[in-house]
């Protein structure tokens, strides 16, 4: 009788998440860190720097989604203490993206995901040489890839996630941590 029981109980709970709806819309913001690679006019130039995006998630499919965001990067704590004697100073990028959005369940409300898409980031810093400085910014389409974990509970959710991104003028990646409100 007890082992009844506890296996009625256990078969309940699986399908209560079987029969869950999917909210299909989302909307969240991620904060993180890492490091960005860039040419500048005499040299290739690396440092670090602090992400953020906001984005809006469509889920298509349970489990498959379109994701539109805005993502921009700042000096991190190393490059701005570099820049007080470096050529570069002041890189930033920003931009618009589109991406794909794929998850597989697992259990208790968490999740693996993966995201993939086409960015159009502009990358800008300040050239000086000679005492004299430039300001450059250019903009190029380029390509981001994202995967992650993610855990929900109804409509608020969490998550943490490693990102790449690489157009022609740079290559980005980071972790970033962030939270995403369903409706």
């Amino acid at each position: 009788m007890r082992y009844s029981f506890i296996s009625t109980l256990i078969l309940t709970i699986f399908s209560l998440s079987a029969n869950a709806t999917t909210n299909k819309h989302i909307i969240g913001t991620n904060i993180g860190y890492g490091g960005v690679n860039y040419g500048a006019p005499t040299s290739e130039e690396s440092g670090d720097m602090f992400l953020g995006e906001i984005y809006y998630r469509y889920m298509t499919m349970h489990n498959f989604g379109i994701e539109a965001g805005y993502k921009g990067a700042i000096d991190g704590i190393g490059s701005a203490i570099v820049n007080q004697i470096s050529q570069i100073s002041d890189a930033s990028f920003s931009g618009l993206r589109l991406s794909g959005y794929g998850s597989y369940p697992l259990s208790s409300g968490f999740e693996l995901y993966g995201k993939a898409g086409v960015t159009y980031y502009t990358l800008e810093y300040t050239y000086k040489v000679n005492d004299q400085t430039k300001n450059i910014d250019h903009a190029t389409i380029g390509g981001e890839v994202a995967g992650g974990i993610g855990w929900s509970y109804r409509y608020f959710g969490l998550n943490v996630e490693y990102v790449y991104s690489k157009n022609s003028d740079f290559d980005s990646s980071g972790l970033m941590f962030g939270a995403q409100f369903r409706f």
